[in-house]
């Protein structure tokens, strides 16, 4: 079977992501902390765990920007179908 776009199974793609993500994260956590004697890779390493660490707040934070925006914004379509905001 020829490979098409619509073949892709986004779910498990980004699954595939998370578990890659949190394996790379696990094992720079070990080299951090087996670098000790190399400073130049320490840095390296504590950099590439700052920027995975900042991606999952970012992640964190958008789910729950979106936790809040989605009931507000079915409240302000309540809202309207019901004629208490002007259209």
């Amino acid at each position: 079977m020829a490979w098409s776009f619509t073949a892709l199974n986004f779910d498990s793609v980004r699954e595939d992501a998370r578990v890659a993500l949190n394996g790379l994260y696990e094992l720079l956590k070990v080299l951090k902390a087996s670098a000790d004697f190399f400073g130049p890779l320490k840095a390296t390493v504590s950099g590439l765990l700052f920027c995975i660490d900042t991606y999952k707040v970012c992640g964190l934070t958008e789910l729950m920007m979106h936790a809040y925006i989605n009931p507000l914004s079915e409240n302000v379509c309540e809202s309207r179908r019901d004629g208490w905001v002007d259209k």
